[in-house]
């Protein structure tokens, strides 16, 4: 519930004129940074931690999205007073951060077929297929909810909206076809407030309210998986792994930013704003390990690589979830209007 809160603000925000100017960093964002983190946690981790190389995969993969519900809300109330906005900084981030998290999955998807003998090429392959349905699907479903709903009551209209984006999430758990929920659930509000831009700021007051309780719920969660357990099995090491991805995926958001305009203090905010992780990593993080005992997947290291998954995704939701957030707050100034 939260999440998809989470996203459909985030899609009412975007702006057809912003998404223009800003497509090619916020491309490059969603697919530069994840590459180089995966790519260092893939090799460190077989080096340093002895994991296989399909372990490896699913471990760089599991750790490597960002978090929707730390940076959403952040780049909202960055829009609302404007700052940032000249050069549309907090736009760029909202949109290459979701796609960040989709591809993130994708490939976590596939390694987990790979790793399970599937077909997880197939899986790599229908990820175009995912985006292109969910992209579409939500536009259309946009327009003509805005077009049906034109005199509708602000509260019933969010009521609808909410109901139809739930809908859509269902509808990618039944994997009937390739299709991406989260890209789904931005387009129908991108698409709702390009429709209908009289009503967003209802819907917006809205969803702000339902946020509160949505955010307390879900880092209550995120916070139950994280045990002091599971903390020290990660160890030093596993400090220094996601250390080394965080370093890995800060040298990807200032190579996509290279040919902007922004100044270095922006550029180092973009990069702290990429670092936070807790929703994906607290969804999957324990997803190997219960296949394992479950009999569903067999690795080389066994249980003891589900259980080192489960761990250092732990450790990366409790050591960059707070610290990213507060770095967020304390270098908005770094930005101008």
């Amino acid at each position: 519930t939260a999440l998809v809160v989470i996203l459909l603000r985030a899609g009412l925000h975007l702006k057809w004129d912003d998404l223009k100017e800003t497509g090619r960093p916020a491309l490059l964002l969603s697919i530069i940074p994840l590459s180089l983190e995966v790519l260092a946690v893939y090799h460190f981790s077989q080096i340093a931690l002895g994991l296989s190389a399909t372990e490896a995969s699913l471990l760089s993969f599991c750790i490597a999205a960002v978090s929707p519900a730390v940076i959403v809300p952040s780049m909202l109330q960055l829009i609302r007073s404007n700052q940032g906005m000249s050069k549309k900084i907090p736009t760029i981030i909202l949109a290459g951060a979701s796609l960040d998290d989709v591809f993130a999955l994708a490939g976590f998807s596939a390694m987990l077929a790979l790793a399970q003998n599937l077909n997880g090429a197939e899986s790599l392959s229908s990820v175009p297929f995912s985006l292109l349905n969910g992209l579409l699907s939500g536009l259309i479903l946009g327009y003509l909810m805005a077009k049906l709903l034109k005199k509708a009551p602000s509260l019933v209209i969010t009521a609808i909206t909410l109901v139809t984006c739930f809908a859509l999430y269902y509808l990618e758990q039944q994997h009937l076809f390739p299709f991406s929920a989260v890209i789904a659930i931005m387009s129908l509000g991108f698409s709702f407030a390009r429709s209908q831009p009289e009503i967003i700021h209802h819907i917006g007051e809205h969803l702000k309210w339902l946020w509160k309780p949505a955010e307390l719920i879900l880092f209550l969660s995120v916070g139950a998986t994280v045990s002091i357990q599971h903390l020290s099995q990660a160890g030093w090491l596993g400090l220094l792994l996601i250390l080394i991805g965080l370093i890995a995926r800060s040298s990807g958001v200032w190579l996509s930013l290279v040919k902007t305009k922004f100044t270095n203090k922006e550029k180092i905010f973009c990069c702290l704003a990429y670092l936070p992780k807790a929703t994906v990593q607290a969804a999957i993080g324990g997803i190997v390990l219960h296949l394992i005992l479950k009999d569903q997947l067999e690795l080389k290291n066994g249980l003891a690589a589900g259980e080192m998954i489960l761990a250092i995704s732990v450790m990366s939701i409790a050591i960059t979830a707070p610290l990213g957030a507060i770095a967020i707050h304390k270098t908005t100034h770094y930005l101008g209007e």
